[in-house]
């Protein structure tokens, strides 16, 4: 054992570049298409539309949304990964084994307190399932979107001025069909609320985008929806679905799943200035991220990116062939003619298939479902402390007990990761860590997990956390900027779930299929997490929590004092 500890990370040390073996697409051109003109709707007016749906009695049907992805079971293993729960990996002493140290994590101690916690749309108000759980937070509002139901709150949870059906909220474009798969982004850069989704005809779907006019939501706040067709620019007929979004200084960028006469995926970038007015929307499309030889990006991840500086987009992804691999491309002159690059593969620790988490049922034992291994989130994140800009992402891996990826998985872990140069020469993992339950008997399950890194360089993992004795509720695990890179506290329950979930059959329910995790825009330091728990037997809530961070240690003062009264600048 402690041989194959030294082989592996001997092999990781070496796997510095994408083995030849593997593929990988040139740079494409794209060609951006001019498209129609937003429609203009106020909050005021969608309360109205759903006040006239409820008056007439129009109920929502419960049902499952659509095709959750290709067979990742049996996928290849990377030859390249290493038999580790983190990178770096874990220092050898000079016995050959893991010195005490390391194996007790980092330092423990208050590293986030919990602040507000309130409770967001559940199962009571949607009906379908999964929620896919997200939202995110302005200086005044928060918006939080799940399958079936769209909601505004203020900071401290009071529901707001927007609380109608998903349906409702994007009537304008929808084509008088279902919608699914809500994104919510706040972009402190325009002080806009970005809202996306799809419809549910059954090929070429829409891909929907609300814009705001403002920053806080009110009943006067005008929304500006766009669309385009999943077939825009060429990409072959299908069904866009599990859409993503990101947003930066210059796009907006979606990326789907496609479905028809067989799997791809697909990018499509937004120009920005085109959909802060009445438009017309201006996107390029790049069809087929994944190549022949089924290498390339699964469930593409555009990075939203805060630098008002920014000129190269980036999207991320798990490789669509092979297990323990990102990769990464890269998007020049996307508020123009964009040019998406050649893929970057990026090789990490072993990843495996997830398990589904145990839950009670009412006849026994069942499950919730954790998905796959697709990433579920990714942004870029700055660290004031160094000057960083890197992206962080995670998704949940089945592992053993001690945290690592292999053939006999018992569990499942929420792993997290850090990309450095992701904007240019060759993109590196800095560091990547495991947040998993090491109990032997009947561990808890963490799963459909996300992350984000606040200006101080500190690292929230956010996700679902339960087991059947426990129920699912919302955990999370932390990190300092301090920390030993690869390195994370051990998990713990912030919200408990109720009881048993039994909200359609008895195993393999539908989870998730995402969460959100978000930097708080006002002093770029408090984190706040959206996730999915059991709030009542057979009934799932959304939870909204908020962390406050450690305050900045003082370590110098410049200058030393002034006299009360005096104005200077500091």
């Amino acid at each position: 054992m402690k041989f194959f500890t030294k082989l592996s990370i001997l092999g990781a040390l070496l796997a510095v570049s994408m083995p030849a073996a593997f593929s990988q697409e040139g740079e494409r051109v794209g060609k951006p298409i001019t498209l129609k003109k937003g429609v203009r709707v106020t909050t005021a007016r969608l309360m109205a539309i759903q006040a006239d749906r409820d008056a007439k009695g129009i109920k929502r049907v419960r049902k499952s949304t659509e095709e959750e992805g290709p067979n990742r079971e049996n996928l290849r293993p990377n030859p390249f990964e290493i038999q580790d729960s983190q990178w770096p990996p874990k220092p050898v002493d000079a016995l050959g084994d893991f010195s005490n140290e390391l194996k007790k994590g980092p330092p423990r101690g208050p590293l986030f307190s919990q602040s507000t916690s309130f409770l967001g749309p559940g199962s009571n108000e949607s009906g379908y399932t999964p929620p896919d759980t997200i939202g995110d937070v302005s200086a005044n509002s928060i918006i939080v979107g799940i399958n079936g139901r769209i909601k505004s709150y203020n900071r401290a949870g009071a529901v707001g001025s927007l609380d109608v059906d998903l349906d409702v909220f994007f009537s304008p474009v929808d084509q008088g069909t279902g919608t699914s798969d809500p994104r919510v982004i706040f972009d402190p850069l325009t002080q806009k609320w970005f809202v996306c989704g799809i419809n549910l005809v059954g090929s070429d779907n829409r891909v929907m985008l609300a814009v705001s006019d403002s920053a806080t939501i009110t009943v006067s706040t005008v929304w500006t929806y766009f669309f385009f067709n999943q077939t825009v620019g060429g990409v072959p007929s299908g069904f866009a679905d599990y859409e993503t979004m990101g947003v930066d200084n210059n796009a907006v960028y979606f990326g789907v799943n496609r479905f028809g006469s067989g799997f791809n995926t697909d990018l499509y970038v937004v120009r920005k200035s085109s959909v802060l007015g009445s438009g017309p929307i201006v996107v390029t499309s790049f069809a087929s991220l994944i190549n022949a030889s089924n290498n390339g990006l699964m469930t593409p991840w555009p990075c939203s990116n805060w630098d008002p500086a920014a000129t190269t987009g980036v999207v991320v992804g798990v490789d669509a062939g092979v297990f323990s691999q990102l990769r990464l491309r890269r998007v020049s002159d996307p508020g123009g003619t964009p040019t998406l690059s050649a893929d970057f593969a990026i090789n990490v620790p072993a990843t495996r298939s997830p398990i589904d988490t145990p839950v009670n049922v009412n006849a026994g034992v069942g499950s919730v479902d954790a998905l796959d291994d697709r990433l579920f989130y990714a942004r870029v994140f700055e660290n004031k402390v160094n000057g960083s800009k890197t992206v962080w992402t995670a998704h949940n891996i089945g592992t053993s007990a001690s945290g690592v990826a292999g053939a006999s998985n018992t569990r499942t872990s929420g792993r997290w990761y850090e990309i450095d140069n992701a904007f240019s020469g060759t993109p590196s993992l800095r560091q990547s860590g495991t947040v998993f339950d090491s109990t032997a008997s009947n561990p808890r399950f963490f799963s459909i997990p996300s992350v984000a890194m606040n200006m101080q360089g500190h690292a929230l993992i956010g996700g679902s956390y339960g087991n059947a004795a426990n129920s699912v509720g919302v955990g999370s695990a932390f990190r300092l900027n301090s920390d030993a890179l690869g390195t994370n506290t051990v998990p713990i329950t912030n919200i408990a779930g109720a009881g048993g979930y039994q909200f359609e059959g008895t195993t393999g329910q539908r989870w998730g299929d995402y969460s959100s995790t978000v930097v708080d825009p006002v002093d770029g330091m408090s984190l706040w997490t959206f996730q999915e728990y059991v709030r009542v037997v057979n009934g799932y809530g959304v939870r909204v929590i908020k962390f406050l961070s450690q305050p900045p240690t003082l370590t110098s003062v410049s200058p030393a004092s002034v006299n009360q009264g005096q104005t200077t600048n500091l």
